[in-house]
């Protein structure tokens, strides 16, 4: 057992460069890194604190919805920040001969990593029931089991999305360690997986929406406590289990959620413990090419060639794939399905007044702008694709090429990904909403000038920040380990959130508002494209 403390501390002190912060004289890097994130923290704190508090207060009755509803969102959150960290975390790490030919088992090692992943999903359960506990306290029906059995929730929720979502992760890259484009297969497969789990979430919304009728929502007198746990139970049955024991004070509901968090998740380690030598062995192996063939080669121009270098590397890391293209998979998959559906049939699902119908569609059309803003750009690539470069930024700091064509070349790359989505989802969304001229324009301009933004904000801030020494590529490309990463995420966020306030805020001006986007987004690329021709590669 000291020997599995010996490696969490290991690990832990790795976390955000903070051993080397220890080390070294000046480290202004994981110094920024620290404070973006502790700023962040702070920022999601106050925020589900104010979320949680106002259904407390709301009249939807707390004991009955908060348990359940807090136990969803965290699920949800340890899903997304746990997916596919199995290869980089348990699997297929820089470090594995050296950690294997240390005089530690193999049981130590998983459990010492299985760990660290818990503890870090467990800062975001954490950042969900504290507030949910303060708002607890303020139900007059507010109880001492329910103080406990939120406190011990707190620590098991994270367990079973955690087990589903690196055994789905460790499934799918046993499955394609043979490949011979395996990161390819295991890319389609990935977003193959969370396009059916985003289905069923949707499906499951439509569903609640249509098993209740929505005059009923509205009524005060209806238990919409009991509507809303029962149809999370029935998304999420350990959810149920929860609400009954919370509600009702029956500790064997809870024995059942505890043993079916507790249960999956120790057998997971045991059996990963017995064959971690074995598939990390079979993950390693690889396919040797019998493809090679003599042929003409070809010139092509310097960016050229870096920039279809940059494309491939995308197909290198499934962490980085999905990252890149999640928002503008859904920007595009929420275009289409508002083109194909209709937002008549849309409306009349939702019990809309079909008399005032073309005035809300005519009301919602200018607004319609703040869709790709927000989906495409919620991951720049260009933030973090500098710092890929990691112990091989040597041989991009010694080609005879300036400093600009490099950035230009991420550059291209990041927005071949978020701007042919954008405009396409633009049209796709005029067609279906079919606004005036200028609106339509504009649908088309302002996200796209604000995707070149984007892209170039996100290669500034890594040319600024670059983090070549990572060795833990998930840990770079979630910002955990890299500045750059997280200014340019918790900075895209602040901003489109800014946007977006603004635009309701004026929404009778809206289209001055738009056109004040697209002239900021304009200028702010132009002054960063200057700053950025001043920056210079440097083999750290």
């Amino acid at each position: 057992m000291s020997k599995f403390f010996v490696l969490l501390r290991l690990q832990m002190m790795g976390v955000f460069g903070i051993n080397k912060m220890l080390k070294s004289k000046v480290d202004n890097t994981g110094r920024l890194a620290l404070l973006f994130l502790a700023a962040a923290g702070i920022v999601s704190l106050a925020s589900f604190m104010t979320y949680n508090w106002s259904l407390n207060a709301a009249a939807m009755g707390a004991n009955d919805v908060l348990p359940a509803m807090t136990l969803v969102m965290t699920s949800i959150a340890a899903l997304i920040f746990t997916y596919f960290r199995a290869k980089g975390v348990l699997f297929g790490h820089k470090d594995y001969d050296l950690t294997m030919s240390l005089p530690v088992s193999a049981a130590a090692i998983v459990l010492s990593r299985i760990t660290m992943l818990y503890l870090g999903v467990l800062a975001f359960s954490m950042l969900f029931y504290i507030p949910a506990m303060a708002a607890y306290a303020t139900s007059p029906d507010a109880a001492a089991h329910g103080f406990i059995m939120l406190a011990l929730t707190m620590f098991l929720a994270p367990l079973i999305p955690m087990t589903i979502s690196i055994l789905l992760g460790t499934l799918i890259l046993a499955l394609t360690s043979r490949f011979r484009h395996a990161n390819i297969v295991a890319i389609f497969l990935a977003i193959g997986l969370l396009g059916l789990y985003f289905y069923f979430v949707f499906s499951f919304q439509a569903d609640i929406i249509a098993g209740y009728d929505m005059e009923m929502l509205f009524d005060p007198f209806a238990d919409l406590g009991l509507i809303i746990t029962s149809g999370i139970a029935e998304f999420y049955p350990p959810a149920g289990w929860l609400a009954s024991a919370f509600t009702y004070a029956n500790w064997g509901y809870f024995a059942l959620f505890a043993l079916a968090s507790i249960v999956p998740f120790a057998a997971y380690i045991f059996i990963t413990s017995r064959f971690y030598v074995k598939i990390n062995t079979r993950m390693a192996a690889r396919r040797k090419k019998s493809n090679f063939r003599l042929g003409e080669l070809r010139s092509q121009t310097p960016f050229a060639a870096l920039y279809k270098r940059e494309l491939r590397r995308l197909t290198t890391s499934v962490t980085y794939a999905l990252n890149t293209v999640m928002g503008p998979l859904l920007l595009l998959a929420a275009a289409i399905t508002l083109f194909v559906v209709g937002p008549q049939n849309i409306a009349a699902n939702l019990s809309l007044p079909v008399d005032e119908l073309d005035g809300i569609i005519a009301a919602i059309a200018p607004f319609a702008f703040l869709l790709p803003i927000f989906l495409a750009n919620i991951y720049p690539a260009s933030a973090a694709n500098l710092s890929l470069e990691g112990r091989q930024n040597w041989i991009m700091c010694s080609v005879p090429l300036r400093a600009k064509t490099i950035f230009h070349s991420k550059i291209a790359m990041s927005l071949t990904l978020t701007l042919p989505a954008t405009v396409i989802s633009s049209v796709l969304l005029i067609l279906a909403l079919q606004p005036t001229l200028l609106t339509a324009a504009l649908l088309i301009a302002a996200p796209a000038a604000y995707n070149v933004f984007n892209a170039y904000f996100g290669m500034f801030i890594n040319a600024k920040f670059p983090k070549y020494d990572w060795e833990n590529e998930y840990r770079l490309l979630k910002g955990t380990g890299s500045a750059s990463v997280l200014i340019a995420s918790i900075g895209g966020i602040i901003a489109t959130i800014k946007i977006i306030v603004l635009s309701l805020i004026f929404a009778a001006h809206i289209t001055l508002i738009t056109i004040i986007i697209l002239a900021a987004a304009t200028t702010g690329t132009i002054i960063l494209s200057a700053l950025l021709s001043k920056e210079k590669l440097f083999a750290d």
